[in-house]
């Protein structure tokens, strides 16, 4: 029971400081409960890095990791056991999912389990209980879907076509723009506006004749020995095995390879896994004996990016922009990552788990990582297990302590330095010194 009273008592706390940030100066209890404030950004801080409050100029975020976290900086979102379930709004539209539970978009559509029901963008309304009965509309990048005992019988319309399928994958009948049977795997024939594909005895005979405006490609397919393939820009043909590879260009280059182990061209050289070299038009790439070590290099309009990877645990990246470096990345997983983006400096040991992204970094990121820091700008942020040792400096302020026994704050001709979270405390203001007990706040 007390302990549950303990715990009551620390989360009223954690409320207060959160829904009331400007009434306290400072907080430090850690690791249960820690408050600083830069004037520009308010940080509350529970049992270390699980629970969290922060408000700045870019917005607020807040949680209980693993648990939950919620950030909204103009669109909301809310992260529930992340990633197995969020939910976000933005322009006014809600969307969200809980794996593999539920799955929803605001006013188009609900699913639970297997049951679901929705609306198309014309408004009309769908529903079903997969595999019994049901229909889709708009989605899974089809116009209309419609099926009875799934696999026993599906209809599907998209673009012009519809495609009757009985015992998918096995019986398949194609009307509209595209006509044709497809009995698999024994025979299959399609006729199209574009051109028409087939096979016979899947995978051992696959034919395809396409013709976009004055464009003809042509694929004949016969598995294991022979295989070929004709474009406006080249014709090349693959004998298995051992792979053997020959590509003839329009202009007249060729290029033999015995893939995946010898390539030799103008632009290409290769003897895997010894050594490869390849340029193009956008860049060129390298690697030695792989993966001890490889290098790309690729130029888009002014971009340049540079990317090397070290036997597959080291990466180095870097993007400039008009000759002006934006991105500077160096990772040695799992012992570390310094990044560089813009003018945003961040340092993380370990580095357990290659993720950058913005949920990671939220909901997981802080409970791996024993040692941070980030800057940017006139501002530092120096964390040490998880909040032990913290340094922090702002364009005004800077603040550091060592868990509850010691913090110090400077701001303009102000300091402070105070003992066990405050009971004892000395303030230096003006070249005047002061004492004080019980100084908490």
């Amino acid at each position: 029971m007390r302990f549950f009273f303990k715990i009551a008592v620390f989360l009223i706390g954690f409320l207060s400081v959160c829904l009331c940030p400007s009434l306290i100066y400072s907080l430090n209890f850690w690791p249960l409960l820690t408050y600083e404030s830069d004037n520009e950004t308010k940080t509350v801080e529970l049992f270390g890095p699980f629970g969290f409050w922060q408000k700045s100029e870019e917005g607020l975020e807040w949680g209980i990791r693993p648990l939950f976290s919620f950030k909204n900086d103009g669109y909301e979102r809310l992260d529930i056991l992340y990633p197995l379930g969020g939910v976000k709004k933005e322009e006014g539209l809600s969307e969200g999912y809980f794996f593999p539970f539920f799955n929803f978009e605001e006013e188009r559509f609900f699913s639970l389990f297997t049951l679901y029901w929705g609306k198309s963008k014309e408004g009309e309304s769908y529903c079903g209980f997969f595999p019994f009965l049901g229909k889709i509309r708009d989605r899974f990048r089809r116009d209309k879907i419609d099926f009875v005992l799934w696999p026993l019988y599906t209809r599907v319309i998209d673009e012009g076509t519809t495609t009757y399928k009985f015992l998918w994958p096995i019986f398949k009948l194609y009307k509209g723009k595209t006509e044709g049977v497809d009995i698999f795997p024994l025979w299959g024939h399609r006729v199209s506006e574009t051109g028409e594909k087939g096979f016979t005895l899947w995978p051992f005979y696959v034919w395809q004749d396409e013709k976009f405006i004055d464009a003809h490609f042509s694929l004949r397919f016969y598995f294991p020995f022979y295989a070929s393939f004709k474009t406006p820009k080249y014709e090349s043909f693959f004998l298995f095995p051992p792979f053997l590879h020959h590509k003839r260009f329009k202009e007249g280059q060729e290029r033999w390879e015995l893939w995946p182990f010898l390539a030799f061209d103008d632009k290409e050289q290769k003897i895997f896994p010894l050594f490869r070299k390849k340029e193009t038009s956008k860049g060129k790439s390298l690697w030695l004996l792989w993966p001890l070590y490889t290098y790309d290099y690729t130029e888009v309009s002014e971009t340049k990016m540079r990317k090397e990877r070290f036997m597959l645990i080291g990466l180095r990246k870097k993007e400039t922009f008009n000759d002006e470096e934006k991105v500077d990345v160096f990772n040695l997983w799992p012992l570390f990552s310094i990044s560089k983006e813009n003018d945003e400096e961040e340092f993380l040991f370990p580095f357990l788990i290659p993720l950058k992204n913005e949920g990671f970094k939220r909901n997981l990121l802080p409970i791996f990582t024993l040692i941070s820091y980030k800057s940017k700008g006139a501002k530092a942020d120096f964390n040490l297990l998880w909040g032990l040792f913290r340094f922090k400096r702002g364009p005004e302020i800077s603040y550091w302590r060592i868990g509850f026994l010691i913090d110090r704050k400077f701001t303009g001709n102000t300091s402070r330095l105070r003992l066990f979270g405050g009971i004892l405390s000395i303030r230096k203001e003006d070249n005047k010194v002061k004492l004080k007990l019980f100084d908490l706040f």
